[in-house]
């Protein structure tokens, strides 16, 4: 390994680390010696970090991972077999909740009225929002303001609900009235 890499401005971190952990080989060890004889800055960098390290306590307590990992693997275990054991007495009766929670999911789609437009609205945050609507009519809304209205304004009539104040300028379409309901959506 080339003394230049893993070194950041110059400086061979990794290899200084090594030496001063006792872990660097006799080659490694000479090119720290060789960089340090490069230069005073050099010089003075190897000895800021080496009170930096000098600093770091030795007797830093081991953690043996191994051994924490049996430690939640066991727990794990045990909550298994719990729910496992549990399962088998309650199956019966997860099977039928799922078949009831079916058949009223099947009934709904039946039943439930298909709602084929789609509903916005919009709340003004700050005075003078303004807002354009599908059919190009520009509302200026104040603070607080709350409008909703069909998104594509299918039908016969072009529908708002307002709550709260703004000002319309609504696009002219003599086929279909801008009917503004005031008090807004419920």
């Amino acid at each position: 390994m080339k003394m230049e890499e893993n070194m950041e401005n110059n400086i061979p971190f990794d290899l200084i680390s090594k030496v001063l952990s006792n872990d660097a080989s006799a080659e490694e060890v000479q090119q720290l010696s060789h960089w340090r004889n490069e230069s005073e800055a050099n010089e003075i960098e190897y000895k800021s970090l080496a009170d930096i390290m000098a600093e770091v306590p030795s007797d830093v307590p081991s953690f043996d991972v191994n051994k924490a990992w049996d430690k939640v693997d066991a727990k794990i275990n045990e909550v298994s077999i719990t729910t496992e054991s549990n399962n088998k007495h309650n199956g019966f009766y997860y099977f039928k909740l799922g078949m009831v929670g079916c058949v009223v999911g099947l009934l709904s789609l039946f039943l439930w009225p298909v709602e084929s437009e789609t509903t916005q609205t919009y709340l003004a945050k700050v005075d003078g929002e303004v807002l354009w609507l599908p059919d190009s009519s520009k509302l200026t809304l104040k603070q607080g303001a709350q409008i909703e209205y069909l998104a594509d304004f299918k039908g016969t009539d072009r529908n708002v609900s307002l709550r709260g104040e703004a000002f319309f300028q609504v696009k002219r379409d003599t086929t279909k009235p801008f009917v503004i309901e005031m008090g807004g959506p419920t």
